[in-house]
C-alpha cells in the first residue's frame, strides 16, 4: 500500500472499529451496560454523551465516580511528586511533564502551586519548602484547560511562599473555555488586571472567588459586582479594602455563605453590618486583626445571624463578653467559635458559650481564663477541640 493512502486507511480502520464499539454496546442489556461503564475513563465517557440517549443516560450516571476518581488520581499523584522532589534538579521539565502525564479528561478539580493550606491536608502541610519557585506560567494553565477540557470547575493557581508567579491575563484567556467553572483561587503574586479577571467572573459559573491579597483586583469591587451569585468570597490580606468598597460589596452579593476578611484592617463596624444584613444565609465569618471591629458590629451584624456556624474574630482587640453574650442568644448553630489575642474577654464568657454547641473554641494567649472554668468548658464538650492560655499568675477576676 502506498505511504499516502496509509493515513486514510487508519482513519476507516478506527470508523469501522467505532461502529462495531457501538453496536457491541448497544445490544447489551442495561445491567451489562452499567459493568461496562464502571471500566470507561473520563474520556470515553464524555464521547457517550454525544451518542444515543440510551447511552448518554448510562455515561451521566457513572460521570460523578469516574470524575472523584480521576480527581483522587491526580491528587495522590501530585503528593507524590511533591514527596519525592529533588530541590537541586531544574524545576520547569519535570512540572511540564508532571501535568501533560497526568491531566485528563475527566478531571474537574486542579490545585497546584502548593496552593492554599485550606486545600491540603496534614500530610501535605508538613512540607516546609514550596514546590515550584518561579515555575508556574502561562503555558501551564493552558495545558490544564486543554487536557482537562470544558469539564473542568475547581482550580488552585496560588502559592503559600513569596515566589514570582509567571501567570498573566493569556492564562484567563484560557480559563475562559471552562464555562463550567465554579472555584477560582488566585494569588497575590499573579500579574491578572481587573478587566480581564472581571471577563472571566462573568463568563463563568463562579460561585466560590479567593482573592487572597489581590488589592489591586478588589479594589473598586467592579469584579464581584459581575457574578451576584457567589456563595463563598475570599478578600484576606487585601490591605486596600475599605468601607467604601465592602459596602458597594453588599449591594450586589446577597446569596454568599462564606465570607473571608482577614487582615483587613480598614474595615469598621458599619461596612461588616450592611453585608451582613445583605446576606441572611452567612455561615461563616473571618475577620481577623481588626482594631475596629467592636461589641455593637458583632451584636448588629453575625449575632442576628441564625444560620452562623463559624466565626473567626481573633485578635480583634476590641471585642469584650458583651459579644459573646450576644452570639449565645441569637446563634443556635455556632460551633466554631475563634477567639485568639480578644484580651477583652474574661471568664464571664464561659457561661455564654456553655449555651453553644462548640465544636471547636480557640482562647489560647487570648485571655486569662480560670482554670476552673476550663475545666468546665472539657467538661462540657468532651469531644470538642479546645486551645487556651492558662496565665501562670493568676486569672481575671
Amino acid at each position: 500500500m502506498h505511504s499516502s493512502f496509509l493515513p486514510l486507511a487508519i482513519k476507516k480502520m478506527k470508523k469501522q472499529a467505532y461502529i462495531i464499539m457501538m453496536d457491541l454496546l448497544t445490544s447489551q442489556p442495561n445491567d451489562h451496560l452499567d459493568v461496562i461503564f464502571g471500566f470507561f475513563c473520563g474520556l470515553d465517557v464524555i464521547r457517550m454523551r454525544s451518542t444515543s440517549r440510551r447511552l448518554a443516560s448510562f455515561a451521566n450516571k457513572h460521570w460523578p465516580a469516574i470524575s472523584q476518581q480521576h480527581n483522587e488520581t491526580f491528587a495522590n499523584a501530585y503528593h507524590v511528586l511533591i514527596s519525592e522532589w529533588n530541590y537541586n534538579q531544574p524545576r520547569e521539565q519535570p512540572f511540564q511533564t508532571f501535568l501533560w502525564h497526568h491531566l485528563m479528561p475527566g478531571i474537574t478539580e486542579v490545585y497546584i502551586g502548593f496552593g492554599n493550606s485550606r486545600f491540603f491536608d496534614q500530610k501535605h502541610r508538613k512540607i516546609s519548602k514550596p514546590l515550584f519557585y518561579d515555575s508556574i506560567r502561562d503555558h501551564h494553565i493552558e495545558l490544564i484547560v486543554a487536557r482537562c477540557g470544558r469539564e473542568l470547575q475547581r482550580l488552585c493557581i496560588g502559592s503559600a511562599y513569596p515566589c514570582t508567579l509567571d501567570i498573566t491575563d493569556k492564562a484567563l484567556l484560557a480559563l475562559e473555555d471552562c464555562p463550567k467553572l465554579t472555584m477560582l483561587d488566585v494569588d497575590s503574586r499573579t500579574k491578572l488586571s481587573k478587566k480581564q479577571m472581571a471577563s472571566l467572573v462573568a463568563k463563568t459559573r463562579l460561585t466560590e472567588l479567593y482573592l487572597n491579597g489581590c488589592s489591586k483586583l478588589v479594589d473598586g469591587a467592579d469584579i464581584v459586582c459581575t457574578r451576584p451569585a457567589l456563595s463563598v468570597l475570599d478578600l484576606s490580606m487585601c490591605d486596600s479594602l475599605n468601607d467604601g468598597t465592602l459596602a458597594r460589596i453588599s449591594t450586589y452579593l446577597t446569596l454568599l455563605v462564606r465570607l473571608s476578611l482577614k487582615k483587613c484592617p480598614n474595615i469598621t463596624d458599619m461596612s461588616l453590618i450592611a453585608i451582613c444584613n445583605r446576606n441572611p444565609n452567612l455561615q461563616s465569618l473571618e475577620i481577623t486583626f481588626n482594631s475596629s471591629i467592636t461589641d455593637d458590629g458583632i451584636d448588629r451584624s453575625v449575632a442576628r445571624r441564625q444560620s452562623l456556624k463559624h466565626l473567626d474574630i481573633r485578635y480583634c482587640g476590641m471585642v469584650t463578653d458583651l459579644a459573646v453574650w450576644a452570639l449565645s442568644k441569637h446563634c443556635p448553630l455556632l460551633h466554631r467559635l475563634l477567639m485568639t489575642g480578644c484580651s477583652r474577654i474574661t471568664n464571664r464568657s464561659i457561661e455564654f458559650i456553655c449555651a453553644l454547641p462548640i465544636t471547636e473554641l480557640r482562647m489560647d494567649s487570648a485571655s486569662y481564663i480560670s482554670p476552673a472554668n476550663i475545666c468546665m468548658l472539657q467538661q462540657r464538650y468532651p469531644t470538642a477541640d479546645m486551645t487556651f492560655y492558662i496565665d501562670p499568675i493568676g486569672s481575671k477576676k
